[in-house]
């Protein structure tokens, strides 16, 4: 991601298989607003900042299960964000993956459920790492 040294804090978003079809949002080197009609894919776009990078999907106001922001008819999504690592150091590249899952219940009816995995940077990391990682950004 081209960046001069006002961009430090730049952001790619990329997802599919989430609320939205794929979907790639590049913010410029000033203040980024996001606006569009109704079904535009604002709210996705959050979604996909949200569920990237850990937050709670209780915050979206919208469910509080992964597996309910994987589009109908799909089993897997993603979303992959992509933060400028600043003037001379390389791209962070933070991906999740959400797959679901199918099981019985106690009262052996199906029941649905998911997986998630993080990336940071192509290595699988916990939700632990993950906030760490942040944190530990935010200090420098």
């Amino acid at each position: 991601m081209a960046r001069g040294p006002q961009e430090a804090l730049a952001a790619q978003t990329r997802s599919q298989g989430l609320a939205s079809a794929e979907m790639t949002i590049t913010p410029g080197p000033s203040l980024n607003l996001v606006l569009g009609p109704n079904g535009s894919g604002k709210s996705s776009f959050v979604c996909a900042l949200c569920v990237g990078l850990g937050g709670s999907t209780k915050l979206l106001g919208r469910a509080d299960n992964l597996a309910s922001f994987v589009r109908r008819n799909c089993n897997k999504a993603w979303t992959e964000i992509t933060l400028s690592g600043g003037a001379g150091q390389p791209d962070i590249v933070i991906r999740r993956d959400i797959s679901i899952t199918y099981s019985r219940g106690e009262d052996g009816r199906p029941k649905q459920g998911y997986e998630a995995q993080f990336q940071i940077n192509g290595r699988c990391r916990t939700l632990r790492h993950l906030i760490t990682y942040q944190l530990l950004c935010l200090a420098s």
